[in-house]
C-alpha cells in the first residue's frame, strides 16, 4: 500500500460500489459501517448528477460532499452547500445542446438542479426509474425536463456540469464528440458508463475533484482510497493513496490500481475494504 494512515475512501458507484442491479449489497453496506467505526469515512464520486445519488447517500448515511458530474461539481447534499463546481463554459454549452439536437443525438443535460433531455430520449427512462425508487425511499425525485420548455441558452445559462451522449445510432455519439471537440473550445470527453460519452469543461477529472474533496476535509490526497472501474476513474485512482480498481474494470483502469478486487457482482468493494484497509 503506498500510504496506510487512509482516512477517507472515495469511490465511484456504477460498475464499483453498485451490483449489477443498482443496488448497495448487505457487504458493501457493511464495509462502509466499519469502515466508519475504524475511522474512515466514505465518499462517492459519480459520472451521476449529485441528485441522482440522493437515495443511496441516505441508505448509506454518507457524511461528507458528493463529487458528480466527473468532478464537475462538488456538493454536500443535504444543507445543499457547493466545496467546487466548474461548468461548461455557457456559450459552449448552448453549442453542445444545440448540435445534440441538430444531430439527434441522446445528449442530456444535468445542471444545478435538473437534467435536461431531448424529446423522445431512450436514456429519460433511467432518471424516471431513480425517481420511482427515490420516492419509494423518502428522497426527493429528479426534476425532468425536456429541452422543448426552453432553449439552449436558457439552459445554458443556469450552468450545465455535463452533458451524457447515449448512442442510438453506431457512431453517432463519436462523431457529436470530435466535431465539437473541433470547434467548441474549452470542453473534453471520457466514458464514464456503458456505452456512452461525457463531455464536460477541460480540466474537470475525479483526480482534481479528490485532492479539492481532501484539502476541504483537511486531508492529503495520500490519505484517501479511490476504487473505480472506468475511464473516468483513472485520474482518481491515480491522485489517491491507494487505488482499488474492480475486477470488472477495463484493461487501463487495472493498470492505474495498486490492486485489483473482486467484480462488482462478488462485493469486490467489501472485500477490499477488508483486506486492504481494516487489516
Amino acid at each position: 500500500m503506498k500510504n496506510r494512515d487512509i482516512r477517507l475512501i472515495l469511490t465511484d458507484m456504477d460498475g464499483t460500489l453498485l451490483s449489477p442491479d443498482l443496488t448497495v449489497s448487505e457487504a458493501n453496506r457493511r464495509a462502509i459501517l466499519d469502515a466508519r467505526a475504524a475511522g474512515i469515512e466514505t465518499a462517492i464520486a459519480t459520472g451521476r448528477l449529485d441528485l441522482l445519488v440522493q437515495d443511496y447517500v441516505k441508505q448509506l448515511d454518507i457524511r461528507v460532499p458528493v463529487v458528480s458530474c466527473n468532478g464537475a461539481l462538488v456538493r454536500e447534499l443535504t444543507r445543499k452547500e457547493t466545496v467546487h463546481m466548474r461548468a461548461i463554459p455557457e456559450s459552449a454549452a448552448a453549442r453542445l445542446i444545440r448540435l445534440c439536437l441538430a444531430q439527434g443525438v441522446d445528449g442530456l443535460a444535468y445542471t444545478r438542479e435538473s437534467v435536461w433531455y431531448p424529446r423522445g430520449s431512450g436514456r429519460v427512462g433511467f432518471f424516471r426509474d431513480y425517481n420511482r425508487m427515490a420516492e419509494a425511499g423518502g428522497t426527493p425525485p429528479v426534476d425532468l425536463r425536456c429541452y422543448d420548455e426552453s432553449d439552449p441558452e436558457a439552459v445554458a445559462a443556469t450552468g450545465v456540469f455535463k452533458i451524457f451522449l447515449a448512442r442510438t445510432r453506431p457512431g453517432d455519439i463519436e462523431r457529436l464528440a470530435d466535431q465539437a471537440r473541433r470547434e467548441i473550445p474549452g470542453i473534453e470527453a471520457i466514458n464514464s458508463v456503458g456505452d456512452s460519452l461525457d463531455i464536460m469543461a477541460a480540466g474537470v477529472s475525479k483526480g482534481e475533484a479528490l485532492r479539492i474533496l481532501a484539502a476541504h476535509l483537511g486531508l492529503e490526497p495520500g490519505q484517501v482510497a479511490a476504487f473505480g472501474d472506468n475511464e473516468n476513474d483513472i485520474s482518481m485512482l491515480e491522485a489517491a493513496g491507494f487505488a482499488v480498481a474492480m475486477g470488472n474494470a477495463h484493461s487501463p483502469v487495472q493498470a492505474a490500481a495498486d490492486v485489483v478486487t473482486a467484480t462488482n457482482r462478488e462485493d469486490g468493494f467489501a472485500r477490499a475494504v477488508y483486506a486492504h484497509l481494516l487489516t
